[in-house]
């Protein structure tokens, strides 16, 4: 597992990559951040991701809902 950039949670999945290997999707199940290997530093490492921005389970705990995401319909 990875390190979710955003709330530092050990458990971003990959949720695709390119087939040649040059970036990877990351996504936290939990704060629902995503992010490519392929994007600027601030973007992409917890150390780096702006103080401002980064959530905390004492953060996340004071929202009272999550939007959510629905399903894609097919177009015809």
């Amino acid at each position: 597992m990875t390190q979710c950039v955003r709330c530092g949670k050990q458990n971003a999945e990959v949720m695709t990559e390119a087939s040649d290997k040059s970036w990877i999707l990351y996504s936290c199940p939990d704060c629902r951040y995503a992010w490519r290997t392929t994007e600027v530093v601030e973007n992409r490492t917890r150390e780096q991701f702006p103080k401002a921005f980064q959530w905390t389970d004492e953060t996340m705990k004071s929202f009272t809902d999550f939007p959510r995401i629905t399903t894609r319909k097919n177009k015809q």
